[in-house]
């Protein structure tokens, strides 16, 4: 994958993560986020801040979730770029934390007074342990295409119950699930455990 010369976002997309880190403010919060090979947001999925102690500095996730984000966008036909993670200082620059997750793109968003009017969303590509900046584009809705994801076409004038989910629609059901994160009650898939350290990874931000 080349370096972008930019990234588009939603203007949708950016309102769901803007009002995420609002609403958790002055706790981080983040998530991942795919799209296209042009470097066009087509998906967020939001994710629960597991660190145990001071989550106003840090922003903390597991291998299981990459592997959950990776496995979500690849299911849509989208290319998984990255961690996006609130700095509620409000300064929205890579740490070295965030650059030793290894993530080759990051998306801080900034929180200055805990307003969302005045949220600061940056994306940096980290070459050699130096980040990038690269310039966001926020861009109408309407130039996003909803897209059945069963790959069946384009689905806007269908009856909502008479056709399959679209990757919209599942974002909608993704804020809800930032809703559940801010009442500090996330609702996940309940799976078998794993045996004793099979999942000891976990990284900071």
């Amino acid at each position: 994958m080349s370096s972008p010369s930019r990234f588009e976002i939603s203007e949708r997309h950016y309102d769901i993560i803007t009002k995420q880190a609002a609403d958790n403010f002055p706790r981080e919060a983040g998530g991942f986020l795919g799209g296209s090979t042009d470097f066009t947001v087509k998906a967020i999925l939001p994710i629960f801040n597991g660190h145990i102690g001071n989550q106003t500095d840090t922003f903390s996730f597991i291998a299981e979730d990459i592997e959950r984000a990776q496995l979500f966008f690849k299911k849509h036909g989208l290319t998984y770029y990255g961690l996006y993670h609130t700095h509620p200082s409000g300064i929205p620059y890579p740490s070295k934390t965030d650059i030793d997750t290894g993530h080759r793109f990051h998306f801080i968003i900034g929180v200055p007074n805990n307003n969302q009017a005045s949220t600061v969303f940056r994306a940096y590509e980290i070459i050699n342990r130096k980040p990038i900046a690269i310039p966001v584009q926020i861009i109408p809705n309407s130039k996003i295409k909803v897209v059945d994801i069963h790959g069946k076409g384009a689905t806007e004038n269908i009856p909502l119950f008479d056709r399959p989910i679209t990757f919209e629609e599942e974002a909608g059901q993704l804020s809800e699930q930032i809703n559940n994160l801010v009442d500090g009650k996330p609702k996940y898939e309940r799976k078998k455990p794993k045996a004793p350290f099979d999942s000891d990874f976990s990284t900071l931000a």
